[in-house]
């Protein structure tokens, strides 16, 4: 994916505020959502922007980002299944998740991260390994797919996908089973797992344990939490934000930093700031008190948007900014951090996310894939729109 990449395209948008933006909103959505994002209706905008997305971004179930040569990453198919089964679009799950079989599902039962436009002039599979976080996902839209329509067809693929995800995206590390960030990353040859930790998808490994009892998958909420708060207690990652990556010692469980993506690896920017996000969800869903925990660990982002009214699109793990600039994505990840605060997540919400939509149905940059999808999962979280479809 383009984020994971430091190499690839840099964004930094800068997104001034408007007064007539937000009495605009104001006009289209109603004063309740300004006095309560919570309790509002906000399924208007999630749908319009839904049918902007799908009209600019996905092609024939193939979702593309202008900002990768017009590849397709299997996060991209991700987010796109979760968004359709959260809107109760059933034939564009359909038509994303048959091009994603027919062109992504490899023989291991995962996921080829990349396809796009090969040297030859042709396109297919640029690279056939797993990006973890994408698979989980997957896995999670096909089982919501199965309870919102009642088609026992869909879980029975996220069955046949999870065995290989627990075989393939997971490992020991020190008596712990970690998710690591796809089947390249075990550590097998030189002992050295590598973790996103934005990954880390706690309230997914319930619900997979709800649907599969053959293995013990609340195993990986535990060692996610445990590694969570293993990080924000190590003085050397700086000891209050989550790196963009790491490696961990799968004999002793200590952390390391990698060499994999140069600098980018030890900033808390695009990777990381998904992270807030999934907590929140956990915590909303399953009021877990580690999940807790693990946002008041994150308490440099609603401090510093406390006092400053913005938040910047790159920070040291220490918590100070190596950046200017804002970025729509990050506000979209780390208003999961403010999910304790609700005044302060109010405040993000209209201030950071809703004044910067677009009547035509996008957030900032009309063709920035990853804003759009990062806006969207934040208004909806931030306004207990998200369901757990599965469990109810």
């Amino acid at each position: 994916m383009v984020f994971d990449n430091p190499k690839a395209k840099s964004q930094k948008p800068k997104f001034p505020a408007s007064l007539l933006a937000i009495a605009l909103l104001l006009a289209q959505f109603g004063t309740l959502f300004w006095l309560n994002p919570r309790q509002a209706d906000v399924t208007p905008m999630l749908r319009q922007s839904w049918e902007f997305y799908k009209a600019n971004f996905i092609s024939e179930g193939r979702v593309k980002d202008p900002f990768a040569n017009n590849n397709t990453t299997s996060e991209g198919q991700s987010y796109a299944l979760l968004r359709a089964v959260w809107l109760n679009d059933r034939a564009t799950f359909d038509t994303v998740w048959a091009w994603t079989q027919a062109n992504l599902l490899q023989e291991n039962g995962l996921l080829a991260w990349n396809w796009g436009r090969k040297a030859d002039g042709s396109s297919g599979v640029l690279d056939r390994n797993a990006a973890s976080d994408a698979d989980q996902d997957v896995a999670l839209a096909l089982l919501f797919a199965a309870r919102r329509w009642n088609d026992p067809a869909y879980e029975a693929a996220a069955l046949r996908m999870l065995p290989a995800i627990w075989r393939e995206l997971t490992a020991e590390v020190a008596g712990q089973r970690v998710l690591v960030a796809g089947n390249w990353a075990r550590g097998e040859g030189d002992g050295r797992a590598i973790i996103n930790p934005s990954y880390f998808a706690p309230y997914a490994y319930r619900i997979f344990a709800q649907a599969d009892a053959a293995r013990p998958w609340l195993r990986l909420v535990d060692s996610s939490y445990a590694l969570l708060e293993q990080i924000s207690n190590d003085a050397a990652l700086g000891g209050r934000l989550a790196p963009n990556w790491l490696a961990v010692d799968t004999r002793s469980g200590r952390l390391l930093p990698t060499d994999l993506f140069g600098d980018y690896a030890r900033q808390f920017s695009y990777d990381a700031l998904r992270l807030p996000w999934r907590i929140a969800l956990d915590w909303y869903w399953f009021g877990d008190e580690r999940a807790r925990q693990a946002l008041e660990a994150l308490h440099v982002l609603p401090e510093r948007y406390a006092r400053d009214g913005r938040l910047v699109n790159n920070y040291a793990t220490d918590g100070s900014p190596n950046s200017d600039d804002e970025g729509i994505s990050m506000y979209g990840g780390a208003i999961g951090a403010l999910a304790l605060h609700p005044t302060l997540m109010q405040r993000m919400l209209r201030e950071a996310l809703m004044s910067r939509y677009h009547d035509e149905g996008y957030w900032g940059e009309p063709i920035n894939y990853y804003d759009q999808n990062w806006a969207w999962f934040g208004v909806a979280l931030a306004a207990g729109w998200l369901e757990n479809v599965y469990g109810g």
